[in-house]
């Protein structure tokens, strides 16, 4: 914003300016001409004209901006009043999206922590049947094998990489949303050995297959 003090500061250089310019004119017509006082009169009068010049734009370009100022004004003001309705809608909306953010965090743990918990069994199940010796090195119908996993009763259980499989949901839901967003096209890597890998693919196969 231009202020009034650059603009006092403006006029105050014109009129100096100004002053200049009749001392030199009062100067060069008191005696014979001189070459040196015409070309004083000369520069003081283009001072002086560019002085003149420079506070008139800036009292120009004062008035346009305190008009777009008060345009500006004008409009938030309306917009404040037929958008009330808006803003309104916004701050509940904003707080559904804190709320479901909260509620996912809280989700998202009470997975890891089941997940954890399911891993931590699976591979002290797998360990314990190896301490005994029982191995599926063989094909055997009951043991543990080097990854993790074990067979008992007939049934394959594998350890399961919690946060991947949590990395999995999330690039589905967002591919599902946003099918433009990165997040939706990641690969997350696995952790813990093949055996984790592939029970986070049966563990998530079997939580779809039951929606």
């Amino acid at each position: 914003m231009i202020t009034e003090e650059q603009i006092a500061q403006a006029d105050a250089e014109a009129a100096e300016a100004e002053q200049a310019r009749a001392e030199a004119e009062a100067a060069y017509a008191a005696g014979p001409a001189r070459t040196d006082l015409y070309r004083a009169l000369g520069d003081t009068a283009m001072a002086a004209s560019h002085a003149t010049a420079r506070a008139r734009q800036l009292r120009a370009e004062q008035a346009q901006q305190v008009a777009r100022l008060r345009e500006r004004e004008t409009v938030e003001k309306a917009a404040a009043k037929e958008l009330a309705g808006t803003a309104k809608k916004l701050a509940a909306s904003r707080d559904a999206a804190v709320q479901a953010v909260t509620d996912a965090e809280k989700a998202a743990a009470r997975a890891m922590a089941a997940l954890t918990e399911h891993d931590q069994l699976v591979r002290q199940a797998a360990g314990n049947l190896r301490a005994r010796g029982l191995r599926l090195d063989d094909a055997e119908q009951i043991g543990g094998a080097m990854d993790g996993s074990l067979r008992l009763n007939g049934e394959v259980w594998q350890p399961v990489d919690g946060a991947s499989l949590l990395a999995v949901v999330l690039r589905s839901v967002v591919a599902t949303a946003n099918p433009q967003h990165p997040l939706g096209r990641i690969t997350p890597p696995a952790y813990g050995g093949a055996g984790a890998a592939r029970g986070r693919d049966a563990l998530l196969a079997r939580a779809r297959q039951g929606r």
